[in-house]
């Protein structure tokens, strides 16, 4: 999934760690930890990047927070946070061939389909 970083996320993430009296100097390094990356990662989120699906999921797991509220502001912020099995479906998700994938957007929509919930 692409997605267009902008400042709001960075405001949101800053939101979360602050929420947990984090300090504003160190959210960064806090956000690195949870990620398990550098802090220069981090670093650059803030600058010009995009953190990736797994790392927003590892922070949303931390916090008990609502993936699709960083990402874009809608819904809860707190409460929904993803089960271990869905932080492992995230997390693996990008070790998946395009065409493994494709399949599995297929079998999802049959799923659905077949069970009337699209």
């Amino acid at each position: 999934m692409k997605y267009e970083f902008d400042m709001r996320i960075a405001d949101r993430l800053k939101e979360l760690a602050m929420d947990t009296d984090v300090g504003e100097r160190q959210i960064k390094t806090t956000l690195a930890d949870i990620c398990g990356i550098k802090y220069q990662a981090v670093q650059q989120w803030f600058l010009t990047g995009n953190p990736s699906p797994t790392n927003l999921a590892a922070i949303a797991k931390h916090y008990n927070a609502n993936l699709m509220w960083i990402i874009t502001g809608e819904g809860q912020k707190r409460g929904i946070a993803l089960s271990d099995d869905e932080f492992a479906i995230i997390s693996g998700w990008r070790k998946f061939p395009a065409e493994t994938l494709d399949l599995i957007f297929l079998q999802q929509k049959a799923f659905l389909q077949a069970h009337d919930l699209d």
